[in-house]
């Protein structure tokens, strides 16, 4: 468009346009005109002179890191587990405080309180290695490279705290017979 049709277009009540208006109108048609006439015979020749670039494929992101929530699970199971242990081993240690109680129990003591204290470790093991093999920046996910190793370090650790427990109440049961008797 021109700026005569651009004024025109604005002022259409005006019926006939000033002629220094009109006068300055064509002569900014004209500078228009002269420009675009020496852009495009510039703009002509700088595109058959530019290379097509072929269109790149946009990078992906790395693929989000996950954590296992059977990870999670299996290691609270195995925390749970030494804390039973532990925490019955502390009342029935309460419990047993006389002395003669010790000397009479004193193998079947030392071998609960062994048993206790390794349920704790493997316990703590789990934990350890629930902490070190996941990235709890990323998403969950069901489970892992990992969950086979926390799943064996947990294994551990509940089949030794019910041994823990399972030891002095096989020791209790097996009193009761002979007191009984």
């Amino acid at each position: 468009t021109t700026v005569y049709q651009t004024i025109t277009n604005v002022a259409p009540a005006a019926a006939a346009v000033p002629a220094p208006i009109q006068a300055a109108a064509d002569a900014l048609n004209g500078a228009a005109e002269a420009i675009a006439d020496a852009i495009a015979p510039q703009a002509a020749g700088d595109a058959a002179d530019q290379e097509l670039i072929a269109d790149e494929e946009a990078p992906r992101a790395v693929a989000e890191q996950t954590w296992p929530l059977l990870n999670l699970l299996l290691m609270a199971a195995a925390v749970a587990m030494a804390a039973i242990a532990f925490v019955r081993r502390r009342r029935e240690e309460g419990a047993e405080a006389e002395a003669a109680a010790d000397a009479r129990h004193g193998e079947g003591t030392r071998r609960q309180r062994i048993l206790t204290i390794a349920a704790a470790a493997a316990a703590a093991l789990g934990a350890l290695v629930w902490v070190f093999t996941e990235d709890f920046l990323g998403s969950m996910a069901l489970a892992d490279e990992y969950t086979l190793l926390q799943a064996v370090v947990t294994a551990a650790a509940v089949l030794t705290a019910a041994l823990a427990m399972r030891r002095k109440d096989a020791e209790d049961a097996q009193e009761e017979q002979t007191a009984l008797a």
